[in-house]
Parts: C-alpha cells; structure tokens; sequence
C-alpha cells in the first residue's frame, strides 16, 4: 500500500495527513460512530466541532479517500466514511482495540484476535 500523499505538495505521509490535525479524526470518528450518511452540520454536532473544522478539513479526507460524499439531502451534501479505505478500516481497528482495552472484558479481547500487549496496560 503506498502511503505517500500527493495532495497539496506536501511531504507527509496519508497516515500524518489522516492523523494531523486531530480534528480530522473527531470528524472521522463521528462519521464511524455514526454508521449512516451525515450532512456537515450533523458531523460538527456529533464530534464537536465548529463548521470551520469540518471546512478546513473535509477536503483532506476526502482526497485520502477516508470520507466520500454519497449523495446531497436538500441543498446540503451527506457523507460517510468510507470503510474500503485501508487506513480507516485501521483505525476503526485501533478504536476496537481500544474500546476493548477500556472495558477490560476477556471476552471482547479474545474476539478482536491481536496479542496480548496491545490489550493490557503493561504493552
């Protein structure tokens, strides 16, 4: 998988670009969470941002590929994140394994299949 991102001249790579700044990932995390198309206002509302962040940053992810418009509703665009892409399939992952960590259930650990130290407080 090539993770270089060409977008904007920049250097970085996809996943720094994904990563940074973190408003990307309360945008990314909301629409996950949310599992239905979203318009803007309803992602800032979920994730708690201003309209400005979604503005600043939705060209990004949609460049990544992590978010795709599915359509408009009235006058405004809806979207969802779009769980083909490689990186946002990871970091959905990472929130498992996270979220799993927090509840600390042997049984949701066992289910999600990745050794122990990523599982434990001690990893």
């Amino acid at each position: 998988m090539d993770l270089e991102y060409d977008g904007g001249g920049s250097s970085e790579n996809a996943l720094e670009k994904l990563l940074t700044p973190v408003s990307k990932v309360s945008i990314l995390r909301a629409l996950l969470d949310a599992r239905v198309p979203m318009n803007p206002t309803d992602i800032c509302e979920t994730a708690g941002l201003s309209k400005n962040a979604w503005y600043d940053n939705a060209e990004d992810l949609i460049d990544l590929g992590a978010v795709k418009k599915v359509g408009d509703a009235g006058n405004s665009p809806i979207y969802m994140a779009n769980r083909e892409n490689e990186l946002v399939r990871a970091l959905e992952r990472v929130y498992d394994i996270a979220a799993a960590r927090d509840r600390d259930d042997p049984a949701d650990k066992a289910m999600l299949d990745v050794p122990d130290e990523l599982l434990s407080d001690d990893g």
